[in-house]
């Protein structure tokens, strides 16, 4: 697998040599998991049904932090590479809900947190 690199702030950049960053493997499909994680739930004009329905899940009130995890775990394992979603735990601290899971993939295992 390969995509377009992109930095902490979600934009693409060059390499070192000059030339846009392209990752490949588990690089590349780490990228692509925090990217599909990233998705609202009917952003993708062409697959509607891919992302995360943030609003229904964690900004609602009360907030449905199962349904959150569901909707995460489910869009992780549909991508093409992913085999399972190993370790999901989910925390509040200072008021914010984080999250951290292991997957497994072709690639090995990554570890993806936000």
């Amino acid at each position: 697998m390969k995509t377009i690199g992109t930095n902490s702030d979600n934009d693409i950049y060059l390499d070192s040599l000059g030339n846009l960053a392209v990752l490949s493997d588990i690089d590349a499909l780490s990228l692509v998991i925090k990217q599909r994680i990233q998705t609202v739930l009917g952003e993708c004009q062409l697959a509607t049904n891919v992302g995360v329905d943030y609003f229904g899940s964690v900004f609602n009130s009360p907030p449905d932090v199962f349904l959150f995890r569901k909707q995460i775990v489910n869009n992780v394992e549909a991508i093409d590479g992913v085999n399972s979603v190993v370790n999901f735990a989910m925390r509040i601290e200072d008021g914010t809900l984080k999250y951290e899971m292991n997957v497994s993939t072709i690639y090995g295992e990554t570890t993806i947190a936000g």
